[in-house]
């Protein structure tokens, strides 16, 4: 085979190119941090909650009710995915951007507290377990919203974007699940929970401050662009009334 059959076919290599381009543009740079935040959250939730469900069982539980009791509590994680992706895309549709930050912070902070009290209980509770996971489903819900709606408005591309989220969250996520392999104490989780909660801030801190938010219609509120009717819209009605 020549090396010229080795090669990526034009549109892919231009993919590629497009997507590391973006990745270290002025424009992507403060959203990142929120992206390495969504792979921490990703991390805990896809491989900590059940292990540490079932060690804090009764230990003469079988292998089959450990099971079923730590997988029904896990069924409010997505119950928590929709509600929060629903409630919070209300918020995003209809508040300020600051506003939906501080909430989606406020979101977090409960969630990341609530998982810290369930490890200093250590001991299982369906209820508790239950409403840790869908605290945690909840906050996830409404920044994965977040970050693809501004994913999908607030930039030029239209894929390039969530490339960069699925390479920036895959990798972290794998960074983070070789980390809580490591972890073998009580407090290695309450350190590692402390630097989700940490980095969680921060993010969300960076992003509202550096984010340049790009309004999209004619409305007082600085929301991103989900909003309100469209400028070209009200452009041509104060034409037609002219």
């Amino acid at each position: 085979m020549t090396s010229a059959e080795h090669q990526l076919p034009p549109s892919v290599a231009k993919d590629i190119r497009d997507t590391f381009e973006l990745l270290v543009s002025k424009r992507m740079l403060p959203l990142l941090p929120l992206i390495v935040y969504s792979a921490f959250s990703l991390a805990i939730f896809s491989t900590l909650f059940v292990a540490f469900m079932t060690d804090y069982m009764d230990e003469s539980w079988s292998a089959a009710k450990e099971n079923q009791q730590s997988l029904s509590a896990m069924v409010f994680l997505g119950v928590g995915e929709i509600v929060g992706a629903l409630v919070f895309g209300r918020i995003q549709d209809s508040c300020r951007t600051s506003v939906t930050v501080f909430a989606n912070m406020l979101a977090m902070v409960i969630a990341i507290c609530t998982v810290q009290l369930f490890t200093y209980v250590g001991d299982f509770s369906l209820w508790f377990a239950s409403l840790m996971t869908f605290l945690w489903g909840l906050q996830d819900g409404g920044l994965n919203c977040f970050i693809n709606c501004v994913l999908g408005f607030q930039f030029d591309e239209k894929t390039a974007p969530f490339s960069v989220l699925k390479f920036v969250q895959s990798l972290f996520t794998f960074a983070f699940v070789c980390i809580e392999g490591q972890l073998k104490s009580s407090l290695g989780f309450y350190v590692f929970y402390s630097a989700c909660l940490i980095t969680g801030v921060v993010s969300w801190l960076i992003f509202l401050i550096y984010f340049r938010i790009r309004v999209t219609s004619k409305r007082n509120e600085d929301a991103t662009g989900l909003q309100g009717k469209a400028t070209f819209i009200e452009s041509q009605q104060s034409i037609i009334s002219k």
